[in-house]
């Protein structure tokens, strides 16, 4: 099915109107977690705190945060992964799983291939309820 849509120049991702920004969660851009302990981590889902609020401000968390975030999108697998279109990409679950932020997680991995294939195996569907320029599809 893949080979018909290349072959008839269909881009999947403008016909879906798919997004995606590329990066990670909002982590560091979004979001930090405290525990009642007054400790924070960079996610709800990290395993590993990173200091304690009473000693940083809550700016200063960001920051550092963001320079992890930053750090981890320089040097992860995933950023030139032909899957990460249909990935969610988790620094604190590949942490769990692989023991590094870095690594592609198995658990992404094998959903991100449940995605691709459930999109192409429905893309036929789609498109014969979509237009392209202006015109309904012979599909």
């Amino acid at each position: 099915m893949k080979y018909q849509i290349e072959k008839k120049g269909y881009d999947f991702f403008k016909i879906a109107n798919f997004k995606h920004k590329g990066g990670i969660c909002g982590m560091g851009r979004k979001i930090i977690a405290i525990n009642t302990a007054g400790e924070y981590s960079y996610c709800t889902f990290f395993p590993k705190t990173a200091g304690s609020f009473y000693e940083k401000t809550v700016d200063e968390m960001f920051a550092e945060t963001k320079v992890v975030r930053k750090e981890i999108e320089n040097n992860w697998e995933c950023r030139n992964c032909e899957l990460l279109p249909f990935c969610k990409p988790c620094p604190a679950v590949s942490l769990l799983e692989t023991n590094s932020m870095l690594k592609c997680s198995p658990s992404r991995r094998e959903l991100a291939l449940q995605s691709k294939e459930f999109y192409y195996k429905n893309l036929n569907k789609y498109l014969k309820k979509v237009k392209i320029n202006g015109k309904k599809t012979d599909n």
